[in-house]
Order: structure tokens, then C-alpha cells, then sequence
């Protein structure tokens, strides 16, 4: 008896239709591919901003907050409190970002983490309330206000006063050309992911200190959430990695062009 061999049947070729049918998938695997896989961009409008003046309780908010050299009766150290329950996700880059209205300054400004000082409990609790005109020197979230003096150290690497990071989250070189420009300063992503990870009520402040040597004049003038010039005001902007959902999505993706190309 003799066998013929059938003619090979190419499945690629079979169905005219085949490329069409398949497209759909494919447009959308790829454009999952691209874009799920990445990271998840955002920024965060600070929630409050304020500043203290180590010898005057009277500042003016309305258009600016302002940082001061430490070491003499008018230092001034700057707060801005975010809200992050936005930030679900590990994150992988961050950044700080502000316009400069005026800098007077050849320092660095060290950006700080508090440590879950936004509670309405405790001895350094900063609720609602104080955020307003009640925040003063003498009540600051950080250090020891049994001993307001307290001067956060210069190179900043050893600090520890109290409810405050260790090391600053990050630092910006200043110059007096600053003025009128947008800045942003970038935070490392891991300390501020530990000091997320220490909060227990989705909100953290970040703490704006300057030092500058032994220059106490340096100063800087950040627009404020209430500026009324248009400027940029203070936000925390970050990348995190992708909802798992995402993830799940492309898998059940490949899943089901799996089955449709095992049924041809």
C-alpha cells in the first residue's frame, strides 16, 4: 500500500485572517510592555508650609517661606508637609521641587525627613492647629524644645536632634543667581521609602535647613502654597513601580493569546 504524505499545512498562511485576528493582542501586549511594566509617575502638592524664626514668632506666609543660615538669632528653618497616601508602591526616584524667589547664599540647603511628627500626640506633635500662626521657634517638631538653642550640625552627617533623620534626605548648592528660577532637589528614594515606611498616618513633613560655614547672612525666599504670582509651589514628585495589577493583566494577556494560538 502506498502513502501519500499530506501537503504540509502552514498555519502561518492557513487563514487570511489570522494577522488580523492576532493584531488586537499584539497592539496591546506591546503597549503593556512599554508602558505597565514602567514606573508609575507623580507629584504631590504640599498640603501646609510654614517656616520659624528663632527670635520673632511674626512671619509673613503669603508669599513665601524662608530658610536662614544657622548659628545666630535669625536663623529660620522652613516645613512642608505632604500627603502620601498617594504612595502605595516602592519607590524609585524623588525629588523635591520649589521656586526660589530670592537666594542671598553661597551655603547648602539640606532637605530633611521628620519622623512622624504629623500625629496629634506626643511631646513634638504638629497638628492642624499649630501648622498656622502657633508654630513657633520654642514648639518646632525637631530637637529639644527644653533647650531651643539647638543648632542642626554643620557638615549636617552627624545630626541628632530629636524626631528627625539622621542624614539629610537631600541637599541643593545655592548661589545668588537662584532668584526666580524653579529648582528641584533630589531626595534619596530609599531614605525617604524608610521614613514612609515609619509613618503611621500618611502624612510627613520635610524639613528645610541651610548651612553656609560661618556665614550667617545667607538666606532663601521659596514661593509659598499662597504666592500669587504664579510661581510654582513647593511639590514632591516620585516614581514608583507599577500596580500588581498591571502585572496581572499582562500575564492573562499572554495567557489568552497562548490558548488562541493552541486551538489553530
Amino acid at each position: 500500500m502506498t502513502y501519500k504524505n499530506p501537503t504540509p499545512h502552514n498555519t502561518m498562511n492557513s487563514s487570511p485572517n489570522m494577522t488580523n485576528m492576532f493584531r488586537p493582542i499584539i497592539v496591546t501586549l506591546a503597549a503593556l510592555l512599554t508602558t505597565g511594566v514602567q514606573a508609575h509617575a507623580a507629584t504631590i502638592t504640599a498640603s501646609e508650609n510654614t517656616y520659624v524664626h528663632r527670635n520673632n514668632s511674626d512671619r509673613d506666609e503669603s508669599q513665601e517661606i524662608q530658610v536662614k543660615a544657622e548659628g545666630d538669632g535669625n536663623s529660620r528653618r522652613a516645613y512642608l508637609r505632604f500627603d502620601t497616601s498617594t504612595i502605595t508602591n516602592t519607590l524609585t526616584s524623588a525629588t523635591l521641587d520649589l521656586h526660589f524667589n530670592n537666594s542671598v547664599s553661597s551655603g547648602t540647603m539640606h532637605v530633611w525627613g521628620l519622623v512622624d511628627v504629623n500625629d496629634t500626640t506626643g511631646s513634638n506633635a504638629t497638628n492642624e492647629a499649630t501648622w498656622g500662626t502657633d508654630l513657633i521657634w520654642n514648639n518646632k517638631p525637631e530637637g529639644d524644645n527644653s533647650s531651643p538653642n539647638d543648632v542642626i550640625p554643620d557638615p549636617p552627617a552627624a545630626n541628632t536632634l530629636a524626631n528627625m533623620t539622621s542624614s539629610p534626605l537631600g541637599e541643593l548648592t545655592l548661589s545668588d543667581s537662584l532668584d526666580g528660577t524653579d529648582l528641584s532637589v533630589t531626595l534619596e528614594h530609599l531614605d525617604l521609602q524608610s521614613l514612609l515606611n515609619d509613618d503611621t498616618n500618611n502624612q510627613i513633613t520635610l524639613l528645610l535647613s541651610l548651612s553656609s560655614g560661618s556665614d550667617t547672612s545667607s538666606q532663601v525666599e521659596i514661593a509659598s502654597l499662597a504666592n500669587t504670582g504664579g510661581n510654582r509651589v513647593p511639590q514632591l514628585s516620585f516614581t514608583q513601580v507599577p500596580e500588581p495589577s498591571a502585572f496581572a493583566l499582562i500575564a492573562g494577556c499572554f495567557g489568552l493569546t497562548w490558548v488562541m494560538l493552541r486551538r489553530r
